[in-house]
């Protein structure tokens, strides 16, 4: 049992009937066992859903999503997230990592602050923050400038 934070992102790979075969019309292969998996018809795949970032018990980067995103409702719902919004949080944790003194992060509470809640995890500002923070940054960067798909987050705990 824990927080478990999610962030997806849905890729539209529709072929439209009007679309041209060499202007990047999709194909997908589903296979199982190196083997091709018949019961998918990849001809009526609308979206693919990949995921992003998976954080267990980060409740400060918790936190920031229901302030930020969710409108103050911690309700393990799925909220889409704007790649604006995305780019402030990574923001916020290169701030809130930004003055590190004997392996805590010093200042963190007034940027990105832990909360507590059942089975969040720990609420300090040391080794596993800064650890949650790193993630966050090195994951999102490269997903934030290819600026294809929607994401969405979603929590369970």
């Amino acid at each position: 049992m824990g927080l478990d934070m999610y962030l997806d992102k849905e890729i539209s790979v529709k072929n439209w009937n009007f679309e041209v075969e060499e202007n990047g019309k999709f194909t997908l292969t589903v296979k199982r066992g190196g083997k091709k998996y018949p019961h998918v018809n990849t001809k009526k795949v609308k979206l693919v859903t990949q995921e992003v970032a998976y954080w267990r018990k980060a409740n400060h980067i918790h936190k920031w999503f229901v302030d930020n995103v969710q409108g103050g409702e911690d309700d393990c719902d799925t909220y889409y997230v704007d790649v604006e919004q995305l780019k402030e949080l990574v923001e916020a944790c290169k701030k809130a990592i930004s003055n590190v003194v004997d392996g805590v992060a010093v200042g963190a509470e007034d940027i990105l602050p832990t909360t507590s809640g059942c089975f969040f995890g720990a609420t300090g500002y040391g080794e596993d923050y800064i650890r949650d923070c790193k993630y966050t940054i090195e994951t999102l960067e490269p997903e934030l400038a290819s600026e294809i798909g929607y994401f969405q987050y979603h929590s369970s705990w």
